[in-house]
């Protein structure tokens, strides 16, 4: 899962490690945190990565306007209007 932060457009990566969401901003690694959540839209997602996140209650409220739907590989993809609504 990619993420990007609203207030200075930095991209982060997000992976899970023991349940919890840690991104790392390329110096450090923190913990995503829902208060971190409405400060990003999300980037690039996988279903099962959207879901993890969604059932951890840390959904971003948007998806990013270039947001790439990897979801539509090799299956019908999921329209636009369509996908879950974040957070």
């Amino acid at each position: 899962m990619l993420l990007r932060c609203l207030q200075d457009g930095l991209e982060v990566p997000v992976s899970w490690v023991f349940g919890r969401a840690w991104a790392w901003d390329g110096e450090e690694c923190f913990e995503f945190t829902r208060d971190d959540a409405c400060y990003y839209e999300i980037v690039e997602s996988s279903l099962k990565e959207w879901l993890e996140m969604d059932r951890l209650g840390l959904s971003p409220r948007r998806w990013s306007k270039d947001f790439s739907d990897p979801w539509r590989q090799g299956q019908r993809g999921i329209p636009r209007n369509r996908l879950p609504k974040p957070r």
